[in-house]
């Protein structure tokens, strides 16, 4: 489930670089925002059960800092991207997600119950 719905956003961000007319953009943005947002309730339960209590707060935070980093890199780029074409900056950031969501999934292994204390 992690993998699928990682892969979504990626795989509409794709559809949203072929979309042909307004309308259609925005059912695939529409599909894009949501099902970014049904990925974070499986990372916080992921979260929650693979981080001792005492190192949640400070761990969410330095995820929170890198992800703030990798928004401040990348949204210039992106944007300079869109400047020259915006399906070419939907479809990099589609491809940018699904290559992320592959090499960086959380595979059975990694989602075995674990005892925190």
């Amino acid at each position: 489930a992690l993998l699928v719905f990682t892969l979504l956003p990626g795989v509409f961000y794709g559809l949203m670089a072929m979309a042909g007319g307004a309308w259609l953009a925005v059912i695939f943005f529409c599909l894009t925002y949501g099902s970014s947002a049904l990925q974070q309730p499986l990372f916080d339960d992921y979260t929650n059960r693979h981080i001792a209590s005492e190192n949640r707060a400070t761990l969410l935070s330095f995820i929170g800092m890198l992800s703030s980093l990798y928004m401040a890199v990348m949204g210039p780029i992106i944007g300079g991207i869109a400047d020259w074409s915006v399906p070419m900056a939907f479809a990099f950031m589609g491809g940018l997600i699904i290559i992320g969501a592959i090499v960086f999934r959380i595979g059975e292994e990694h989602v075995a119950e674990k005892t925190v204390d």
